[in-house]
């Protein structure tokens, strides 16, 4: 009932891999299977890091990425408070703050866009862009106030992700497998294809607790003779890699 990573492939994981790498756009694979979205997001964090060598991570104020340890340091809602804040985690502003407008009051959407990443761009110089190993971002952010993200923003932050080598990691914990009417919420955005993306929740409608990690193929490709360093007791377990093999096979069909 039971096989770890390190041990042996059961089948069910093997088919898991080949329909997720189905559906995963561009050159996306499947990766690892944790437990939750906050273990996915930890798992995606320690890629970067690894990959990158590279220690910061950016995220959002008001974004929300789960209450582990990482995870909670890359939150930016007031649940990162309660628990002790891990170092190397900065975070930034998208272009709904809540209390001033990117641009001026008088600014259109395209000039709060515009704004927003001017910002970003000189947090990633402040910071040093030798040091940042990922941009992390929901596609949409969900707890802090249901954000779909102006046309031009996510593309931007994809190009600053480029131009300084950073990698951009995409939460799609709550969007994903069809809660947008897209597969993955970040398909919304034209253009955007992020290098390492995490889901939970709709990967198994819930019925399992269960999570995926996805990167693209130069991030797996680095891994296939290198240990990422992160391993849980109950991930990819067969019987939630079973349901969920079914589950994502129905959603597609139907």
């Amino acid at each position: 009932p039971y096989v770890y990573g390190d041990m042996g492939q059961p089948e069910v994981k093997t088919r898991m891999n080949q329909l997720m790498n189905e559906i995963l756009p561009g050159d996306l694979r499947a990766a690892v299977y944790p437990s939750s979205g906050s273990e996915a997001n930890e798992a995606g964090i320690m890629m970067a890091r690894r990959f990158t060598g590279k220690q910061k991570i950016i995220s959002w104020y008001r974004g929300y990425h789960g209450a582990t340890a990482n995870s909670s340091a890359a939150t930016g809602d007031s649940r990162r408070w309660f628990g002790q804040e891990a170092p190397n985690f900065i975070k930034a502003f998208n272009p709904y703050p809540l209390f001033f407008k990117p641009g001026g009051n008088t600014a259109t959407e395209a000039e709060q866009v515009e704004a927003a990443l001017v910002m970003l761009e000189e947090t990633i110089l402040n910071e040093g862009p030798e040091n940042i190993a990922s941009i992390m971002t929901e596609s949409i952010q969900g707890a802090g106030g249901c954000i779909i993200f102006p046309d031009g923003f996510l593309q931007g932050v994809r190009a600053l992700c480029d131009q300084y080598g950073i990698l951009m990691h995409v939460d799609e914990v709550m969007m994903g497998f069809g809660r947008t009417g897209k597969m993955f919420g970040f398909q919304n955005y034209d253009g955007v294809m992020p290098d390492i993306v995490t889901c939970a929740k709709g990967i198994s409608s819930s019925a399992v607790p269960m999570s995926m990690l996805a990167a693209n193929s130069e991030v797996m490709d680095y891994f296939e003779d290198k240990s990422m360093g992160w391993g849980s007791t109950y991930s990819g377990h067969p019987v939630a890699l079973a349901v969920s093999y079914e589950n994502t096979k129905y959603l597609i069909e139907h």
